[in-house]
Order: C-alpha cells, then structure tokens, then sequence
C-alpha cells in the first residue's frame, strides 16, 4: 500500500498532511466503522473489512512520519501541467505492503505485537504517551488496553465488567490516555493478561470456520 492510497483511505483532503491529520482522521473514521457498531451479519462484515482497512492505513502513515513530519499530497493537489515548479511528493521510508496484516506494527521505533489475548476483539490504535491501543468485547463487559514498556515489549490488562458507554467515551476522546487514567484505569477491578497477543479473527469468522469443519 502506498502512502496516497493509505491516505485517501483515510479519507483525508488536505494537500500537506500532518501526523496529527491522520490521527484525527483514523479517529473519526473508527468511530464510524468499528466492528461493534453495526448489527447484522452483512453490516458486521462490511464494517470489520472497512475498519482492517483502515488500520492498514494508519500503520502506513504511522511508519511514514516516523521519519518525517509532512506529505505532500500531489494525489490531493496535482501539479499543473506544463510547469516544472511546485510541491512533490517526500520520498517515503519503506513499509510493508501487508500492513495491517503484519506480525507487528511500530510505535515510538518499538516493534508492538498485534491483538489481544481475546481474538475476537478488534485492536483500535490510541499511541498516547504511554497507551498503545484497547479493545473492548461487549458480551462480556471485558475492555482491554495495551501499554508501551519499551523494547519492543507491551502489557496487556483487562478491565472487568466495563460498561459500553465507558468505552464509547474512551473511543472519542480528545485525551485517550487522560480519560483512561481518571476513568478505567482505578476505577474497576483489573488484572494483567498472562495469555498471549492473538490478531484479530471476529466472531462470525470463527463460526464459519467450525460450520465448514462440520459441514
């Protein structure tokens, strides 16, 4: 995936586009088409393929202003034709044409592994100072939340018996990691997960794989 194409995914339409664009872009954008919003088989589907789509996205974009600050988007503002002057794009680092699939993404020059412990949750991607990203099972009320330890490794703590609201509040914050820490963090019973990190395979795909296997 290139950057254009992560960045027109993302839907963004500015012509120099910031890390703080695409940060407020993949919010926005998961705030729409997370997995748990919809109901229904088909609309479920179309949102999980949506919201993978968009984390490919972001992890492009996330390795890209790892090195540099500003793209400029000629996909946005092409060059007039016939003059040699104007914005080109920034030649960017190299990233995996499989992000979003990948083993592990990036964060602060750290390899992070993907998922939780819980396969069926779906990762949404915070990177605050201190918060990589959470996820949130609404049948049993479990809300997970990734930190940064440095080195490449993270720690994985489930919440219990979270309401749904807490973590709709979590998803639109301004301040992921400040909401966190004055309303989830002391504020139910938690524990570290021990289990490790699975990537993300949601429920109905479970259910199809073991009807196919009795089929």
């Amino acid at each position: 995936m290139s950057i254009a194409e992560a960045i027109h995914n993302l839907e963004i339409e500015v012509t120099s586009v910031t890390k703080k664009d695409v940060k407020a872009a993949y919010r926005k954008l998961m705030l729409v088409w997370h997995p748990d919003l919809h109901i229904g088989d088909e609309a479920v589907r179309e949102a999980t393929r949506k919201a993978q789509q968009i984390n490919g996205s972001y992890e492009v974009l996330a390795r890209y202003f790892e090195g540099c600050d500003v793209f400029t988007n000629t996909k946005v503002a092409p060059q007039a034709e016939g003059h040699g002057h104007g914005h080109r794009p920034q030649t960017p680092p190299r990233a995996s044409t499989t992000a979003g699939y990948s083993k592990g993404r990036r964060f602060w020059n750290d390899l992070v592994e993907h998922g939780f412990p819980d396969e069926t949750v779906f990762e949404v991607f915070l990177e605050s100072s201190h918060l990589v990203s959470a996820g949130y099972n609404a049948k049993t009320s479990v809300l997970y939340q990734k930190f940064h330890n440095g080195g490449g490794h993270t720690a994985v703590y489930r919440y219990i018996n979270v309401p749904d609201a807490i973590w709709q509040r979590l998803l639109g914050a301004v301040s992921h990691g400040s909401y966190a820490i004055h309303n989830i963090n002391y504020s139910f019973r938690y524990e570290r997960c021990s289990e490790p990190n699975r990537p993300y395979n949601p429920a109905w795909r479970l259910h199809e794989t073991k009807k196919n296997k009795h089929a």
